[in-house]
């Protein structure tokens, strides 16, 4: 068992090189895992406490879980860096002691006039800005306690997941972490002009009709004029601070 999850383990390490992980990990982490590990921390200004995320663990035997295992294996959030984008998200409710911060994740189609929002999903992070010791879990009558924080630190991310699906799809990811850039996981690729899909779109943004990949704090608009389009292309921001602007 540990052998299995220590392949995982080296799987899991290189996921932002490599992509998605191509299984889930059926067991109950070994003694001595770092699940309290924090992977990535981001500050949240609405908040005004650093989130982090943490290495976490997840038995896909009894779907349990937290933080950057549970995300990457379960949800199909592949790179840790797409953390960034959702950990500072301003659009929050609160549930009892913990918080869900959502996010949008869009396809836009770009011509000469614009570009058109063709696809968006909802994305909602878990977090627990308290500290919490440990997790506790029971699968087949058998108790399980993994490690969460140390030092008294928060807890942070305990989940996060595309609204109405299991797994998110591969551009969800990459939006998060390229956002105004070509999407690269198209039916059928679409090569930029000048070699770089940022660019490409850059410097004339609607001369040649593309998808690129956004996100948002707010749903995304339905459309956007050829001036905003250049600016999210640009800059990588999200669209709702360019609308709101």
């Amino acid at each position: 068992m540990e052998q299995r999850y220590a392949f995982s383990v080296v799987i899991a390490i290189f996921a932002t090189l490599v992509g998605p992980s191509p299984e889930s990990v059926a067991a109950p982490p070994p003694k001595g895992y770092p699940s309290a590990t924090v992977v990535r921390i981001v500050f949240n200004p609405k908040l005004a406490i650093s989130i982090p995320l943490r290495r976490g663990f997840y038995d896909a035997d009894a779907d349990a879980g937290f933080g950057w295992d549970k995300l990457w294996n379960k949800h199909n959030i592949w790179d840790a860096n797409a953390f960034k984008a959702l950990g500072a998200s301003p659009t929050q409710t609160w549930r009892g002691r913990r918080v869900t911060l959502k996010t949008w994740a869009g396809k836009m189609s770009c011509g000469l006039f614009g570009c058109k929002v063709t696809k968006q999903v909802e994305l909602n992070v878990g977090v627990a800005p308290y500290y919490q010791k440990s997790y506790t879990y029971t699968y087949k009558k058998k108790k399980h306690t993994v490690p969460i924080a140390t030092n008294k630190s928060i807890y942070g991310v305990v989940t996060a997941f595309c609204v109405g699906t299991v797994r998110c799809p591969n551009w969800v990811t990459f939006s998060l972490t390229n956002p105004g850039q070509h999407n690269p996981y198209r039916v059928t690729p679409v090569s930029s002009p000048s070699g770089s899909g940022r660019t490409g779109l850059l410097r004339s943004p609607g001369s040649t009709k593309d998808e690129i990949l956004v996100y948002s704090y707010q749903p995304l608009p339905a459309t956007l004029d050829p001036d905003r389009a250049a600016i999210v292309a640009r800059s990588g921001l999200p669209v709702s601070e360019i609308v709101r602007g």
